[in-house]
């Protein structure tokens, strides 16, 4: 069981990892609860121990006029925070084979990632919700799905479990590049382990003085049917993907109002992470970062095979 949850992990970036661990990153608030909650089903899925982390900040002041809180008294709240994040595990019923809690010191990511990314098979955080100012903010969030060697998962407020539809929705762009291939097998891997169908989305949008005259009729007729053919060819030439059902829907429409779309009838909404790649800095790409921002079903960020390090592997 081991080896094959090791092998589908592989799929999903971080070729050649040994991964043991469902990473929760929590902070407290109710989004570190959400985060824990269906960070303990994803251990489960894949067959791995869960980890929950948390940041200890290096200090906080939560008033100009208050000195900042002793060192002594931060690590009592981190402490309180991770244990009652594993509390909140086994009531949610884990009872698997490995378990773990951890503080982590530093900037939020870099304290994430430093420590506890290089044997996990994904990192899991709740998203900021509208109401509450908490420590795991949005900006984290990018960040670590901007550097994170392994997936990021991204749970949305309103999402809820009761509600599932057996759809995992992948988004995929118009290259046919190992980029692509990476998004589209992590999808079918999520769907396998889900007993789900995977419906496979492209969308575009024209930018031209024909866009309203004559884009839907006839630039989208035939876009749409190639998207149809190309995809159909990648899938067929892709290893373990048999046994899943899946469907293609081409959209003529601007990318991000079909990603949120069709965010609303997924299970799980699965995109590459793309955008810069440079080792100095990294950013995720505005497909990742729109859905992030505005999914109301969980968010997948998968972290691509770059162009560059296909060649350099290839040679």
């Amino acid at each position: 069981m081991a080896d094959k949850a090791q092998a589908e992990n592989a799929d999903e970036g971080g070729i050649g990892r040994d991964p043991r661990w469902v990473v929760a990153c929590v902070d407290g608030s109710p989004d570190g609860d959400r985060a824990v909650r269906y960070a303990v089903a994803e251990a489960w899925r894949r067959d791995l121990g869960l980890r929950v982390v948390h940041v200890q900040p290096e200090a906080t002041v939560f008033d100009s006029l208050l000195a900042g809180l002793s060192s002594e008294m931060l690590h009592e709240v981190a402490a309180w925070i991770v244990k009652r994040a594993e509390q909140l595990a086994h009531d949610c019923g884990w009872a698997g084979t490995g378990d773990d809690v951890a503080l982590a010191e530093g900037p939020r990511s870099d304290g994430i990632l430093a420590a506890h990314a290089g044997d996990a098979g994904c990192l899991v955080v709740g998203r900021r919700s509208s109401t509450v100012d908490h420590l795991l903010s949005g900006s984290t969030t990018a960040s670590l799905a901007a550097h994170a060697e392994v997936p990021l998962i991204s749970v949305p407020e309103e999402y809820d479990p009761a509600t599932e539809a057996g759809v995992v929705v992948v988004w995929v762009d118009a290259c046919d590049c190992q980029e692509s291939d990476d998004v589209i097998r992590a999808g079918f891997d999520q769907a396998r382990r889900r007993g789900a169908s995977v419906e496979l989305v492209h969308a575009w949008r024209p930018a031209s003085c024909y866009d309203v005259a004559i884009g839907l009729r006839v630039l989208g007729g035939e876009r749409a049917g190639s998207i149809q053919r190309t995809l159909t060819r990648r899938i067929r030439r892709m290893p373990r993907i048999e046994g899943v059902n899946r469907i293609i829907t081409p959209r003529f429409d601007r990318p991000e109002l079909a990603l949120h779309e069709a965010s609303g009838r997924a299970d799980l909404l699965v995109v590459g992470r793309h955008g810069h790649h440079s080792r100095v800095h990294r950013a995720i790409g505005a497909t990742a970062r729109t859905a992030l921002r505005t999914s109301r079903c969980p968010v997948l960020v998968v972290p691509t095979t770059t162009h560059a390090q296909a060649r350099q592997v290839a040679s």
